[in-house]
């Protein structure tokens, strides 16, 4: 990132004080990010939904990568990911687990506070084909309700 113009200094530093999970999520990043994943990343931070649709490899990851972010600095927060397969499951596994540590992603819904959320843990939940990424955070009763749709699962 160039330190650029006083006026993007200026704007850069607005932007910061306004949405500063944005911003500090941003600066971990190996690349400068797209307008429309800063956009997508300020409405998370905002505390809004985001619904991002866009060509494969256009980047809409990052969006989720922030989602997940957000969750993971609330002590009682978990977040579910899912892929559309089962590779680039595991690649995403093991890519949060270097970011976050083993203990905190996983597979069991009781203990991860990451967790893997595909075919074989969604049995009778029918998540649809056209789902490329599903990432959400969950808190308390939304959790249990989960758990409960899942197979009477209950949390530890």
């Amino acid at each position: 990132m160039s330190a650029g113009s006083p006026a993007e200094r200026y704007l850069a530093a607005q932007t910061a004080r306004v949405h500063p999970l944005t911003s500090d999520f941003a600066a971990m990043q190996r690349f400068e990010l797209d307008a429309f994943q800063i956009a997508g990343c300020h409405a998370l931070e905002d505390g809004r939904s985001v619904l991002v649709a866009a060509p494969t490899g256009a980047g809409k990851t990052i969006i989720g990568e922030f989602a997940m972010h957000l969750a993971m600095l609330e002590p009682d927060t978990k977040a579910f990911y899912t892929t559309p397969m089962k590779a680039l499951s595991n690649q995403k596994f093991r890519e949060l687990v270097d970011i976050y540590g083993a203990d905190e992603v996983g597979d069991d819904l009781t203990q991860a506070r990451c967790v893997r959320f595909d075919r074989d843990l969604c049995r009778g939940i029918d998540v649809g084909e056209e789902c490329q990424t599903l990432l959400f955070r969950m808190k308390g009763q939304q959790r249990r309700n989960l758990f409960h749709q899942i197979g009477g699962i209950e949390e530890a």
